[in-house]
């Protein structure tokens, strides 16, 4: 029984779909004919696979030319397994990326009603990984196709999809940085994510490979405040972050210039990108925060039943009274470049306002707060310098918590 599996590179994307396309050959003449296919979902070593699988679904064939044919598509079921939060996943409570295998079969019924099977087949070069990102419409259309994550992240292998070049004021709040750690060529697989100033100043940021577990597929790492202030207060005018594998680099150069501190107290906004990573952007102009309230009330009968008068303080009264803080934000003057990144922060599930925490800022702390956030600003008109000179947005955030501590 032939299958093909639409995303079979190192990397599947949840978000997109992963489909299996089965051509049933051996209970063809059977009217009952049904394809079953156990799908085995699991983190942590490759070879840890479940002895029971995790999810079984039956589909019946279609007609497709004269051949029967059945798609599965597992990307509902996957994507449910790689959602997790930031804060969450750099605890290591979770583990975003997963394993997944798959077998599938062929099952009748015959004239006597005994249940008939037919023999189990799988991919030869499984188990796969599944990772939180998505395609683009148009990317990926055929079923047969393999193309490597490298191939729709420009960065690889830091998942960023940010500009080259970047400018941050706040020195107070540590970078986040999404690196893939899991590669089948070694000396591709980055081992360090390694920073460093115009000064000669350089820190080094270990990875851990995540060829063989599912758990450091994708390193969420952080470049810290202090390393940051460090930098800035020796002097430094801009900081670059790459990959390495030891010594060598395997990803392109990111580039920030550390710019002096204007008017506005900068926003720090991070989101998860298409590749599952994390990207960051500062937003430097005018931010303006407000409140939204809302409330039930009820009119109290102000008869007292007993004296025949009526209370005069008795009337209308409030109850389940809350609040909503928003945030809106705006841009510096930028380079159209970011246009397709800020393309991707208003489809992304996952926003974060970072705010200085009270955590000890150091290279195994967190170093912030993250507060989530929800884009409000549903349309964008995307600017280009030739028609509007210069380029600037506002976006606005409705805080993800209220204000009042409910649950």
């Amino acid at each position: 029984m032939a299958t093909i599996l639409s995303q079979t590179a190192d990397s599947c994307f949840s978000e997109s779909p992963i489909t299996v396309d089965v051509q049933p050959t051996t209970l063809l003449t059977s009217s009952s004919l049904k394809v079953v296919c156990e799908l085995y979902v699991w983190d942590g070593v490759d070879t840890a696979k479940p002895t029971s699988p995790s999810y079984t679904l039956k589909k019946f064939p279609i007609i497709d030319n004269g051949t029967p044919k059945v798609v599965f598509d597992f990307s509902p079921i996957l994507n449910s397994f790689t959602t997790a939060s930031l804060g969450e996943q750099l605890s290591s409570t979770v583990s975003n990326p997963h394993w997944f295998s798959y077998e599938v079969y062929e099952e009748a019924r015959s004239a006597t009603n005994q249940l008939l099977t037919g023999s189990h087949s799988t991919a030869s070069n499984e188990p796969f990984i599944v990772t939180n990102g998505y395609l683009k419409w148009g990317e990926k259309r055929d079923l047969a196709g393999s193309e490597s994550i490298s191939t729709f992240v420009d960065d690889f292998p830091l998942l960023t999809s940010a500009p080259i070049s970047q400018s941050i004021i706040r020195t107070d709040l540590p970078l986040y940085f999404s690196a893939y750690a899991k590669s089948d060529d070694g000396s591709t697989r980055p081992t360090n994510i390694y920073v460093y100033d115009n000064l000669g100043n350089t820190n080094t940021i270990t990875l851990t490979s995540g060829e063989n577990n599912s758990l450091y597929t994708i390193n969420d790492k952080f470049i810290s405040s202090t390393i940051l202030s460090n930098y800035e207060a020796s002097g430094s005018e801009w900081v670059k972050v790459v990959a390495r594998n030891s010594t060598t680099v395997v990803s392109n150069v990111k580039h920030f210039d550390l710019d002096c501190q204007k008017k506005y107290t900068p926003q720090r906004i991070i989101f998860r990108n298409r590749a599952g990573g994390f990207d960051q952007f500062e937003f430097g102009l005018v931010s303006i925060n407000s409140m939204n309230s809302t409330s039930s009330t009820y009119k109290q009968s102000a008869l007292n039943m007993v004296s025949g008068q009526y209370d005069s303080q008795k009337g209308t009264t409030t109850f389940d009274t809350q609040g909503t803080e928003l945030l809106v934000v705006n841009t510096d003057y930028i380079s159209e470049d970011y246009n397709e990144f800020f393309k991707e922060m208003m489809i992304s599930d996952e926003i974060y306002l970072v705010k200085p925490s009270e955590y000890v800022s150091d290279t195994t702390s967190y170093g912030a707060t993250w507060i989530g956030l929800t884009l409000e600003t549903k349309n964008i008109t995307f600017k280009k310098s030739e028609v509007d000179k210069l380029v600037q947005y506002t976006l606005g955030f409705r805080y993800g918590t209220p204000f009042k501590l409910v649950l």
